[in-house]
C-alpha cells in the first residue's frame, strides 16, 4: 500500500464560538468541531476563509482579526489563511488603494483573497481595483460566481467572458474558481439554466472551464461544496484527464458549512475515495496526487 498522504482543505469556514445561525439553522463549526471531521478525512489542516466580508449571504461573519488569531492558536486545526478584502471596502469605487490592505494582511501571513463573494460584475471598476492590487501583492483571489439575482457571488455572464478578459489583464493573477456555477461550465452544454443545478451525466466537449484552463495558466481551481464533488464524480473518465492534464492548478477543498451536515460529510467521503481509486488503479499519478491533496495548497502558502 502506497504512503498515507495527509490531506491540505484549501477552503473552510470556522467561527471561534457559534452565534447567529443561518435561517436554514446551519452555523459554521468551532475548531474544536472541526478537528474530528478532519480526522475521519484525512486532513492535516485547512485554510481558513473567513466568511461575512461581504454581508450578502451569511449571518456570523469573521472579522479578519479573529480568523488571524484563531489560525495564530489552532495551528493542529490550520495551517494557513486568505484575508477576505470586499471590493467595496475604502472609497467604494475604483479609486480605492486596496494595496492599504492587502500590505498589512499579507505581513500578518494572510497567503490569498477569498471567499470573493460580492455581488458585482467581474468588471466593475471596484473589482478591477482589488485585481490590480491582488496581483500586485501576488496574492491570490478564490472566487465564488453567483447567478443573477442570487444573494451573493460574483457575476459574469453564460461561459464566463469577464472572467476571460480579466485572466488576460491580469497575467499574473492566480484566480481560483469555485461554486457550483463555476462546475457546472465543464460541459459545452452548459445554458443559465443549468447554473441553477448541479449537472448530471458524461460531459460533452467544449466547456468553458476546460477552455479557459487550456488557454490560462493562471486559471486555478479547487473542488469544494457539494457542486465541485458533484463536477467531479458526474463523469469518472473525463476527471481523470482532467486532473491529470491541470494537477498544477487544481486544490482538494471541502467547504465544510456545519458539522451536522452529513450530506457534505458523505460527498467528501465519495471525493476522497475517488482520489484514492485513481491513485491506486493509476489513473492518476502519484505525484499529481500528492499535487491536487497537499502540495498545490502549501506551494501558495510558500512552503515546501
Amino acid at each position: 500500500m502506497p504512503e498515507l498522504i495527509k490531506k491540505i482543505d484549501l477552503h473552510v469556514h470556522v467561527v471561534p464560538e457559534k452565534d447567529l445561525p443561518k435561517p436554514s439553522g446551519d452555523n459554521y463549526p468551532t475548531p474544536e468541531e472541526l478537528r474530528p471531521m478532519y480526522d475521519r478525512m484525512n486532513i492535516e489542516g485547512g485554510i481558513l476563509l473567513p466568511q461575512g466580508s461581504a454581508p450578502e449571504g451569511t449571518c456570523d461573519r469573521l472579522s479578519q482579526r479573529e480568523a488571524y488569531n484563531m489560525v495564530k492558536s489552532h495551528p493542529h486545526v490550520f495551517v494557513g489563511w486568505f484575508c477576505n478584502v470586499d471590493p467595496r471596502q475604502g472609497k467604494n469605487s475604483g479609486e480605492t488603494d486596496f494595496g492599504y490592505y492587502l500590505r498589512y494582511y499579507k505581513e500578518k501571513g494572510a497567503c490569498g483573497i477569498g471567499e470573493m463573494t460580492a455581488p458585482l460584475p467581474i468588471d466593475d471598476p471596484r473589482m478591477q481595483a482589488l485585481f490590480k492590487a491582488a496581483e500586485a501583492y501576488q496574492m491570490p483571489v478564490l472566487m465564488h460566481f453567483g447567478a443573477p439575482g442570487s444573494d451573493y457571488g460574483i457575476r459574469d455572464e453564460l461561459h464566463f467572458p469577464q472572467l476571460e478578459k480579466a485572466l488576460q489583464k491580469y497575467p499574473n493573477l492566480i484566480f481560483i474558481g469555485h461554486s457550483a456555477i463555476f462546475w457546472a461550465e465543464l460541459g459545452g452544454d452548459c445554458t443559465y439554466a443549468a447554473w441553477a443545478k448541479n449537472p448530471t451525466g458524461k460531459v460533452v466537449p467544449g466547456g468553458a472551464v476546460p477552455r479557459l484552463m487550456e488557454k490560462y495558466p493562471n486559471l486555478h481551481c479547487e473542488f469544494s461544496s457539494l457542486a465541485g464533488a458533484n463536477g467531479l464524480l458526474r463523469d469518472p473518465e473525463f476527471t481523470w484527464a482532467f486532473l491529470e492534464k491541470y494537477a498544477d492548478r487544481i486544490y482538494y477543498g471541502t467547504d465544510f458549512h456545519d458539522p451536522r451536515n452529513l450530506e457534505t460529510y458523505d460527498a467528501y467521503k465519495k471525493i476522497a475515495d475517488f482520489l484514492e481509486e485513481g491513485r491506486l488503479s493509476g489513473k492518476l499519478s502519484e505525484e499529481n496526487y500528492r499535487k491536487i491533496c497537499r502540495e498545490n495548497a502549501l506551494k501558495l502558502l510558500g512552503r515546501k
